[in-house]
């Protein structure tokens, strides 16, 4: 088990400095979804925080639940919304047995 551990805070609304005692700490740093060359994450995201942590030899978990969107526009960093690629797998699949088309067809008034 590992021993005590503790962190800073700087609180930036009042410039306080607090220290933080615990049994553990859990680290939730952001994303490092610019380690991509085409992405739509913030420039922010470039894993800082996982780098500290794996500079100081201390585990890293669950590495390989990354978010990623592969309806994004080459080049631009713009993001597909869901309902356009849901919108796009209706109009390119085939309805089953017609159990689409005859359940789920929005009507002319806007209901289904």
């Amino acid at each position: 088990m590992a021993g005590p551990a503790a962190f800073v805070a700087y609180e930036l609304a009042t410039g306080e400095i607090h220290v933080v005692n615990a049994k553990s700490v859990v680290l939730a740093t952001g994303g490092f979804g610019k380690v991509f060359k085409t992405t739509s994450n913030a420039h922010t995201l470039t894993g800082d925080g996982l780098g500290i942590v794996w500079r100081r030899g201390l585990p890293l978990e669950d590495m390989e639940f990354f978010q990623f969107h592969p309806t994004g526009l080459a080049g631009l960093g713009i993001l597909l919304s869901e309902a356009a690629r849901v919108r796009a797998a209706s109009c390119a699949t085939p309805p089953a047995n017609g159990l689409w088309s005859a359940t789920r067809r929005p009507s002319r008034t806007g209901t289904t």
